[in-house]
């Protein structure tokens, strides 16, 4: 039934916008997140956190520790059914009732191998969930570094088709000029097919940078999903490492790529006291309780002593063996030491020469460039030459083009230095 009340209906009304205008604001929220730039951190941190190579090592190391739980526990007890003395031959062969000493037994066997084996497994187990856990930093770095090289291609080849763009009022306004000055009779037809073609090479130009975007985004997809249809942020500030070159050098070990070896050469250390501990011997423990039919029933308890007598070619190899991996995972440590330090400085005077290059492009070469194209534009509104600016221009695309590139290796070689050390190791130190 409707009510006739005037008032109660202008409250209705009033109530009823409410959960619309919430919905749309929600909307609008989401409309400018979807729209928002994507910088090369949020790429980072989304890589980092939904990649399918860091949900496999964290299942891995799941795994290790579930493993680990387990490591140095008793091994299960056996079940024992047997029947002792069965006739075998004769008229009353086997039959359990027809001779006194046969005997129907049910026992539990127990294998106790030495506390020191037990704890040996136990300290290896959780070195493989120690170097696992170390391979999990370098795997989320390595994520983010991939994610991040993805993510400056999309940069590269949207700043190339952006400063094109620009350039494309100029060759419109070269048009507009060698137009007018063939209507009054001062310019030529040459001058204007040619103004003409250098818009028309940079139109192809374009659809190729676009092209370039297409497919650098496809790469970024893989690592971000839906999030890397967004356009790109501008590129952060590589020109100044976020950990300074001296501490990036004295904590080379600290690597998240070297750490990895470090956990590699607890195993090995732990594998080697497992295999001494094999040298002790194994104790095992059985009960049974054996019934016979018309006699008394029996018990019987054993006590068995593994006796590792034959060492020299069983125990003693195996401990040689992993003394012998133990060296050689050490040694593959110290190349790989070596080989991350040389890497280190190649990164880092590279870095710095990129740097050094970005710096003349931004302040010299493109200045120039810009300047020299603006001036032989207006020398031909003047009745000169198109040629000069021609070759002005093309000289101008070709240096725009190399300092988009040379920003984008500076940014790929910054981003290299700035995955090296896991987040704890940057929480931990000065900066």
């Amino acid at each position: 039934m409707q009510s006739n009340n005037p008032s109660a209906l202008s409250r209705s009304a009033c109530k009823r916008p409410w959960p619309l205008l919430l919905i749309g604001l929600l909307a609008a929220a989401a409309a400018h997140s979807a729209s928002a730039g994507l910088s090369l951190d949020d790429a980072r941190r989304m890589a980092r956190r939904d990649a399918p190579s860091v949900a496999a090592q964290s299942a891995r190391i799941s795994a290790a520790r579930e493993e680990a739980a387990r490591a140095g526990a008793l091994p299960d007890p056996t079940l024992q059914l047997a029947i002792d003395n069965l006739t075998a031959t004769g008229s009353n062969a086997f039959d359990v009732g027809a001779d006194l000493m046969t005997m129907r037994r049910i026992g539990v066997r127990q294998a106790w191998p030495a506390r020191s084996k037990r704890d040996a497994e136990r300290e290896v187990a959780a070195a493989r969930v120690d170097t696992l856990d170390l391979q999990s930093d370098y795997t989320g770095l390595e994520a983010e570094r991939l994610s991040g090289e993805a993510w400056i291609a999309v940069w590269a080849a949207a700043a190339e088709r952006r400063f094109l763009r620009e350039l494309a009022a100029e060759s419109d306004r070269a048009i507009e000029i060698a137009k007018a000055q063939l209507a009054n009779g001062t310019g030529s037809a040459t001058d204007a097919l040619s103004a003409k073609m250098v818009r028309a090479e940079l139109d192809n130009d374009l659809r190729r940078a676009q092209s370039e975007i297409e497919v650098a985004r496809a790469s970024l997809t893989r690592w971000l999903g839906e999030a890397a249809s967004r356009d790109t942020d501008a590129m952060p500030a590589i020109t100044k490492l976020r950990v300074p070159a001296e501490q990036l050098r004295s904590t080379i070990d600290r690597h998240a790529v070297l750490q990895v070896w470090q956990g590699r050469e607890r195993t090995a250390a732990a594998g080697v006291r497992l295999a001494q501990a094999d040298k002790r011997p194994d104790l095992g423990f059985g009960l049974a309780y054996g019934a016979r039919s018309g006699r008394t029933d029996m018990v019987m308890f054993e006590v068995s002593v593994g006796l590792p007598l034959f060492s020299r070619n069983r125990q003693d190899r195996g401990i040689a063996a992993s003394f012998a991996e133990r060296d050689a995972i050490e040694s593959d440590h110290e190349d790989a030491r070596r080989a991350q330090a040389e890497i280190l400085e190649r990164q880092l005077a590279t870095w710095s020469s990129l740097r050094d290059q970005h710096a003349r492009f931004q302040k010299t070469l493109l200045p120039l460039a810009r300047d020299r194209s603006a001036v032989a534009l207006a020398g031909y509104a003047n009745a000169e030459p198109l040629r000069p600016w021609i070759d002005a221009r093309r000289d101008e695309i070709e240096l725009e083009r190399q300092s988009v590139q040379v920003e984008a290796d500076l940014g790929r070689v910054w981003l290299a230095l700035d995955t090296l050390l896991p987040r704890a190791t940057l929480t931990e130190s000065p900066q």
